[in-house]
C-alpha cells in the first residue's frame, strides 16, 4: 500500500551554472562542470514525498537510453516503487540554465508518448487513500489535478 501515487513527470535535467541570465550573445561561454540527474516535476514530487517518509509509488514512460538509465539508478537508490513502461521516443530532458541568484531558464524536450494506447486499464499500485500532491503530466499526456494530501477513498 502506498501513500502516494505520481503520475508521470520523470524525465533527465541537464544543470549549468551560467554567470547571469540572460545569457550575453556569444559563440561559447565557459562554465563549471555540467551535472546531469534525475528531474521534472513528477521526480521531484516523488523524492521529495520519500525523503518525508512517505509510501511512494510512481508510474510514468521512460526511454531504453542513457538518460533513462540516470533516472532507473536514482531511483534504485531509494525505496520508492517504480512501474515504467518503454518510451519508443526516449527520455524527457530538460537544460536548465542557472545564474548565481538561483534564477533559471528552463529549455524542455518534452519527448511525446508515441506507444500504443492499452486495451485494458494497467494494474496499478495499491495505494493508501491520498489525492496527489503536484501537478504533473501523466502518461497520456494529460494534467493530473492539483491537490492537497488527503483521506479519501480510492475511486472505483
Amino acid at each position: 500500500m502506498f501513500d502516494l501515487l505520481v503520475l508521470g513527470g520523470l524525465g533527465v535535467d541537464i544543470r549549468a551554472q551560467v554567470p547571469g541570465l540572460p545569457l550575453p550573445a556569444v559563440d561559447s561561454l565557459p562554465v563549471p562542470p555540467i551535472d546531469l540527474r534525475i528531474g521534472n516535476t513528477g521526480a521531484g514530487v516523488a523524492l521529495a514525498a520519500h525523503a518525508l517518509g512517505l509510501r511512494v509509488a510512481l508510474v510514468d514512460v521512460l526511454g531504453a537510453d542513457p538518460a533513462g538509465a540516470v533516472v532507473r539508478t536514482a531511483l534504485a537508490r531509494t525505496s520508492v516503487h517504480a512501474v515504467l513502461v518503454d518510451a519508443p521516443a526516449g527520455t524527457r530532458r530538460s537544460v536548465n540554465l542557472v545564474d548565481p541568484d538561483g534564477r533559471r531558464m528552463s529549455l524542455y524536450d518534452p519527448r511525446p508518448w508515441q506507444g500504443r494506447r492499452r486495451s485494458r486499464r494497467p494494474s496499478w499500485p495499491r495505494w493508501s487513500g491520498r489525492r496527489p500532491t503536484s501537478m504533473s503530466r501523466s502518461w497520456t499526456g494529460r494534467a493530473t489535478s492539483c491537490r492537497r494530501c488527503a483521506p479519501r477513498s480510492p475511486p472505483g
